[in-house]
């Protein structure tokens, strides 16, 4: 696997111009940003990459953002999951952190609150892995 020597966040939405978004709102971040447009596409980077926290759409065509994190709380464990969606619900958000997943966010995310939820969830990985 390749070596980043900053954290690298993979974000997982099949809208190019979302992917797009992250990336310039991150870009002053000492993170390294990885993008995929499908499920599918981001296992195959993890397959290749250390990846500390993994950022997925829940509703993309094919995989959705929860079967795709379930898959890497299984695979890639030391991964943090983080579920963004368009369609909040109570429910949605019970059943997503009960997965795993460590934060749960409605679209459209506040740059500031993304910031702060990746930030917190490095700090997270950091604690846990001492």
């Amino acid at each position: 696997m390749p070596a980043h020597s900053n954290p690298v966040v993979l974000f997982v939405d099949d809208e190019p111009q979302t992917l797009h978004a992250y990336r310039s709102l991150l870009r002053r971040e000492a993170y390294d940003i990885l993008t995929a447009g499908s499920g599918e596409q981001a296992l195959q980077i993890l397959r290749k990459n250390q990846v500390d926290i993994v950022v997925a759409d829940e509703r993309m065509p094919g995989m959705t953002g929860t079967e795709l994190l379930a898959v890497v709380q299984r695979d890639y464990p030391d991964a943090t999951r983080i579920m963004l969606t368009g369609e909040a619900s109570l429910e949605a958000s019970v059943r997503a952190i009960k997965g795993g997943i460590y934060q749960f966010l409605s679209k459209p995310v506040e740059p500031e609150d993304l910031r702060r939820v990746i930030s917190a969830a490095l700090r997270s990985n950091l604690v846990h892995r001492m």
